[in-house]
């Protein structure tokens, strides 16, 4: 179906999108659907082995990437940056995990609960975050791919009028953001 030679330029868009809208429809409905990795996963660059291995290791996708999920606490005491050696383990294991499934880039985000000063609190944030970060280089990360941020209280999870909440706020958040 052909526009007319005298047809007006509106007419002639409005059949080109038409056209276009129906080719790629048809294009769409050859190719092979991936049923086992989500289309917007897939999008950001994850394979099928690392989508796995992150679910398996207590991942969740988030808009950022994959964010480690509260069932694996990542936590440090009061105005404290050491990791625990109980936690040093797990993050090591994970960091190998990681890197079997060739993930190469973290992003690693220090909390702290709410007491303190501001400024204190960013500073211990990060503090604790290049602590999480120097642990996962022994598991095989190079530094240059580790981002690290140091948010405070800024990003609470639990409330910081109980002692239980406060605990739950001094954490790292490792994300796998979308990988090159």
């Amino acid at each position: 179906m052909n526009p007319a030679p005298h047809t007006a330029p509106h007419d002639r868009r409005t059949w080109m999108v038409w056209t276009m809208a129906a080719a790629t429809g048809l294009l769409g409905a050859c190719q092979t659907p991936q049923a086992t990795v989500p289309a917007a996963t897939a999008q950001r660059g994850f394979t099928e082995p690392q989508i796995r291995m992150l679910r398996a290791a207590g991942f969740h996708e988030s808009a950022e990437g994959w964010e480690l999920g509260l069932n694996v606490k990542i936590l440090f005491d009061v105005d404290d940056d050491r990791v625990r050696d109980s936690a040093r383990q797990s993050i090591l294991r994970l960091g190998q995990q990681l890197r079997e499934v060739q993930i190469e880039r973290l992003r690693v985000e220090g909390h702290t609960d709410n007491t303190g000063a501001r400024a204190h609190n960013e500073q211990l944030s990060l503090r604790r975050a290049t602590a999480v970060s120097k642990v996962l280089e022994q598991a095989g990360f190079n530094a240059a791919h580790l981002q690290m941020r140091g948010l405070g209280a800024a990003f609470p999870v639990a409330d910081n009028n109980s002692a239980d909440g406060r605990s739950e706020n001094r954490r790292v958040v490792v994300v796998v953001p979308p990988q090159p």
